[in-house]
């Protein structure tokens, strides 16, 4: 989305589809393909490294254990729910920079930790985006249900798409 405002092609965009909503709507499922797309490729390429170097190592691999699975599955989707919420802030912010450096320090820069520890509530983690995440790639004790992570995770790029959707409807393009 903000690649769309950096480049100038915005403009053009809207003259063809002048109801930007269906521009952000379409944006958020091209997103969300390309990203489930990505995953499978990068599973799939850790996988054909990972099964003949692991036993080689002494690792076991049990390819019928249902675990496997389900962390596959459930990495998959984090990284098309997580291209919801790369767009959704390409959305809010119309500068490329300032969107992928917001991303980048929420959800690389510790700020959901600064955020547990300032606020003091430990339980807190799981239900902010890198919680949601884990819940869907490695699920144990502390983290959500894999099915909640993902609703979760679901619904904070909904609501960064919504909100970034709402702004390029109301704002003016130059």
């Amino acid at each position: 989305m903000a690649g769309e405002f950096r480049h100038g092609t915005a403009t053009s965009t809207f003259l063809v589809t002048p109801v930007r909503g269906r521009v952000v709507a379409a944006k958020l499922a091209a997103t969300t393909v390309a990203g489930l797309a990505i995953a499978l490729v990068a599973a799939a390429v850790v996988l054909a490294i990972a099964l003949p170097w692991l036993p080689a190592r002494g690792v076991e691999v049990d390819l019928a254990d249902p675990g496997l699975a389900a962390r596959a599955g459930g990495l998959v989707a984090a990284v098309a729910l997580y291209a919801v919420l790369g767009t959704g802030l390409g959305a809010l912010f119309r500068n490329q920079f300032a969107a992928v450096v917001v991303g980048v320090l929420w959800w690389q820069g510790g700020v959901e930790d600064l955020l547990v520890g300032v606020l003091r509530r430990p339980g807190l983690g799981r239900w902010l985006p890198d919680g949601a995440a884990a819940a869907l790639t490695a699920p144990d004790d502390g983290t959500l249900a894999m099915w909640a992570g993902g609703l979760v995770l679901a619904a904070y790029g909904l609501a960064l798409a919504m909100a970034g959707g709402r702004l390029v409807v109301r704002r003016d393009l130059s």
